[in-house]
């Protein structure tokens, strides 16, 4: 078994990060002292973990932990895949800067976390790539400046996915949680909201909890509160008639809950935002 480390197989082992386009197998079962995204942009692939193999098309990936043992076989002739790398200390670094908590909820899952990636993270990682291949390569300062860009998309991924379930939800239930977001729906109590399923109250319920660690009202004060506080920056709708949009009769009871949450009063986020406005 054999150990890849960044200090020997980074270009530029300095700047803690690397990337290349890989085009053939890798068939030594290896770990890396540094973390790896990679995933499919053309063909086809076997790819070999200590849990089993799985074959991998178009826009299927995996971020590598350094412990991560893994390899890759049977690549068909017009296979391709993207890998950025990372050293655990700046990949900690980057994770802590967007939430405090992120590195260690990844950290603490003990095998290769899988991704599909969607087309327009696809699209700005080919497209940065790109630029990083017409850079001259005297110009190290913005080839660094790129593959942070490429870090920057990852991250993003990463973040979108609870790194502890690791799991992707069924389609009702995307397709539900899309519907109660919508401004005609935002505004309705939960109970209403059932209808949008095929279940019942009760059972909706049992299994939203099940699938997000939240209840369902619970989500729905989330999404209610951001979505008030999209219109308080955005528009110049009163604030009885954003509480309103948002399922609330009573201003006062609007008020506080807004309170609770922001640790601030509509009127003060308000006033927060458009101050920043003039400023500038």
């Amino acid at each position: 078994m054999k150990t890849v480390i960044y200090q020997e197989d980074f270009d530029y082992p300095e700047t803690q990060m690397h990337f290349h386009l890989f085009c053939q197998d890798y068939p030594e079962l290896h770990d890396h002292n540094y973390w790896e995204f990679f995933f499919v942009v053309g063909g086809s692939v076997t790819h070999v973990t200590e849990k089993g193999q799985q074959i991998l098309t178009e826009g299927m990936g995996y971020l590598i932990h350094p412990s991560d043992l893994h390899c890759f076989t049977d690549a068909s002739d017009d296979y391709a895949q993207l890998n950025v790398m990372i050293s655990d200390e700046y990949f900690r670094e980057l994770l802590e800067f967007v939430d405090g908590s992120l590195y260690e909820s990844i950290n603490a899952v003990k095998n290769p976390m899988f991704y599909m990636v969607g087309n327009s993270v696809s699209r700005e990682l080919q497209k940065t790539l790109h630029a990083i291949q017409i850079t001259n390569v005297s110009n190290q300062k913005r080839i660094t400046a790129l593959t942070k860009l490429m870090w920057i998309e990852v991250v993003k991924l990463i973040y979108r996915k609870d790194p502890v379930l690791n799991q992707v939800y069924p389609e009702w239930l995307n397709n539900f949680i899309n519907e109660i977001q919508k401004p005609q729906n935002i505004c309705r109590k939960a109970s209403e909201l059932t209808e949008l399923t095929y279940f019942s109250h009760r059972h909706l319920t049992r299994l939203f909890l099940q699938y997000t660690g939240q209840t369902l009202n619970e989500y729905l004060l989330v999404a209610r509160m951001n979505y008030a506080a999209m219109l308080l920056r955005t528009t110049q709708q009163d604030i009885l008639q954003i509480s309103s949009a948002v399922g609330y009769d009573s201003l006062s009871y609007f008020i506080r809950i807004f309170k609770e949450h922001f640790k601030t009063t509509p009127k003060q986020y308000r006033m927060t935002f458009h101050y920043q406005e003039e400023e500038f």
